[in-house]
């Protein structure tokens, strides 16, 4: 009598690649799914950040110079910073985050009412928490117009690595 082993290992084989024939889109449709809505909240959080910024660039312009004390308006705020944010810039009453989503160009916006000039350029080791200083200053081509600075303070801080 011949052995029937044959059979029940090619059976059980098919049982096995139809599992897998199932199995493996549903998986892939998983991950594409899920690499989408990582893309989707680093877009979400670096438009939280720079309207972060804004607002508080906002607060500061309003609160102004006093010019007979020489004091402005400051204030040190924690952004959070995407991993993928390659420059935060600082220009024409415009913050703009410029980062990369799936190798293509996103750039975050949030405009102010202050006149704003500074960009953070060095920050390909700085992402996560970074904080920054935001103060007013006396600017303009006559020196009485209020404008807002930002101030990378971790480039201040004894260039420590830790």
């Amino acid at each position: 009598m011949k052995s029937k082993k044959g059979q029940a290992s090619m059976e059980m084989l098919m049982t096995v690649a139809g599992f897998l024939a199932f199995l493996v889109p549903i998986v892939l449709l998983a991950f594409s799914v899920i690499n989408l809505n990582k893309e989707d909240i680093s877009k979400y959080a670096a438009e939280s950040m720079v309207n972060q910024i804004a607002s508080e660039v906002d607060n500061i312009y309003a609160q102004g110079y006093d010019t007979s004390s020489s004091v402005g308006a400051s204030s040190i705020i924690y952004i959070n910073i995407p991993g993928n944010v390659e420059v935060i810039s600082f220009a024409n009453k415009t913050i703009t985050a410029h980062l990369k989503i799936g190798g293509a160009p996103y750039d975050a916006v949030a405009y102010v009412n202050a006149p704003l000039s500074k960009e953070i350029t060095n920050i390909k080791d700085k992402h996560g928490i970074l904080p920054i200083r935001i103060f007013a200053n006396l600017g303009g081509d006559k020196g009485k117009k209020t404008v807002v600075n930002i101030a990378d303070t971790t480039a201040t801080e004894g260039g420590g690595s830790s």
